[in-house]
């Protein structure tokens, strides 16, 4: 019974993190701004979340402890410490600026400790405060449609307190709460694919709504990323499932809402023509495309700095702090992470990400890990294929709050995979 009391805790507070991480962006513009911290108290302030995913963390090793857990370190526990160890050290030692590298550890690297709360913890447990975190993610997506449709103009001064450009393809990009639309596109990106696939395996009448309304949130924040990467989980988890005849229903129900959407924003063969000639010119590398520029000046900056500018010294943080080009910084990779980490921790930082993710999905597939799980975690393999292609055309992992459940999430399909190995 204490024990069982205890995952309960364990599991709060992680859901907490979740909605906490989700509310404070808002809480800090409301009660900080957009700027950088100015003194200790603000500082204190920004790092709130933080401090609770290190209580996360602390929780998690007494309840290992008192289970009498015992913590073995297999291949890829060792492959990802030695990724994670190496491009930190090697990125603080090329930056040789203490804060901006501490930036950018706190960016990409720092949210890697949920990876380990997930690997060793309690499955059932892990699986449970997934599906209940991505419930509340749905729920931002209710809170994005109630925003834009009925306080639009809080909405948009909302907005504007993060930033003075809002973004614009047609309309005003949907953001809900978090004010940023990739980030908000990528949650219900994550959303809609979870529902889907649970849509597959039990299909009920509630689905055909959650489906629809993340839907509708993808297709009002306007983001190409999130079209391509929807449009891929979409056919993965319908290829693996093998159950046509929901898809197709799907299918359909996703063309009617895009056809009613397609009205709202402007018509749908004029946004359908946008999103097809868009995608196709950024994918061609045509010039006059904003990310395009940037990819290209990214590119340059890494063969002038092919081992890196240091941590913190590339991507949004660069970004952030440097308006200005600098000989010694990457302000331009802030629309790929794959770029991001080469103009930070240069090749090495490229090659060891690409052997850790190369290994990962060779053990998946080796392992057979959707097949003998009889495709009950096909959507955790869905999400790492999804974030890494994301990758090639936004800073994902770097994306506030998500990368803490993404790596999460790669520690479950660890934790499941090694149990299932052993009991082979």
């Amino acid at each position: 019974m204490k024990s069982i009391l205890r995952d309960r805790n364990l599991e709060l507070l992680i859901l907490f993190f979740f909605i906490f991480g989700s509310l404070f962006p808002t809480l800090r513009i409301l009660t900080i701004g957009s700027q950088t911290s100015a003194n200790i108290r603000e500082y204190i302030f920004s790092v709130i979340p933080e401090l609770i995913s290190i209580l996360v963390l602390f929780f998690s090793g007494i309840l290992f402890y008192k289970n009498k857990f015992a913590i073995k370190l297999l291949p890829f526990d060792w492959i990802l410490i030695f990724f994670a160890l190496t491009n930190v050290l090697l990125g603080f030692y090329i930056a040789k600026d203490v804060l901006m590298s501490m930036y950018g550890f706190r960016m990409s690297y720092f949210p890697m400790i949920f990876y380990f709360i997930f690997r060793f913890g309690n499955k059932e447990l892990l699986i449970n405060i997934i599906h209940k975190t991505i419930i509340w993610f749905f729920i931002i997506g209710i809170i994005g449609l109630i925003l834009y449709f009925g306080f639009y103009n809080q909405m948009i001064v909302m907005i504007k307190k993060t930033s003075p450009i809002i973004s614009e393809y047609f309309i005003v990009r949907m953001t809900s709460i978090f004010w940023s639309p990739v980030l908000f596109s990528t949650i219900m990106v994550t959303t809609f694919t979870y529902f889907y696939y649970k849509f597959l395996e039990s299909p009920q009448w509630y689905y055909y709504l959650i489906l629809g309304l993340s839907w509708s949130c993808i297709l009002l924040s306007v983001t190409r990323g999130g079209f391509v990467v929807i449009s891929f989980g979409f056919i993965f988890i319908t290829i693996i499932q093998k159950k046509w005849k929901l898809s197709a229903q799907i299918f359909l129900l996703l063309i009617a809402i895009f056809i009613i959407i397609g009205y709202y924003i402007s018509t749908p063969l004029t946004f359908l023509y946008w999103i097809l000639r868009s995608v196709s010119d950024t994918v061609g590398m045509k010039e006059g495309i904003t990310r395009v520029d940037l990819w290209l000046k990214a590119i340059e900056n890494f063969k002038t700095h092919p081992f890196g500018f240091g941590l913190g010294k590339a991507g949004h943080v660069a970004a952030r702090f440097y308006k200005d080009s600098k000989d010694n910084i990457a302000i331009y990779s802030t629309d790929g992470w794959y770029l991001k980490l080469a103009n930070e921790t240069g090749i090495w930082g490229l090659l060891s990400y690409f052997f850790l993710a190369i290994y990962f999905f060779v053990i998946c597939i080796k392992s057979k890990f959707i097949k003998f799980t009889e495709n009950r975690f096909v959507w955790l393999f869905t999400l790492f294929m999804m974030v890494n292609i994301q990758n090639i055309v936004s800073n994902v992992l770097d994306f506030y709050l998500f990368s803490f459940f993404y790596w999460g999430v790669i520690g479950l399909i660890i934790n499941i995979l090694y149990s299932k190995i052993k009991k082979a």
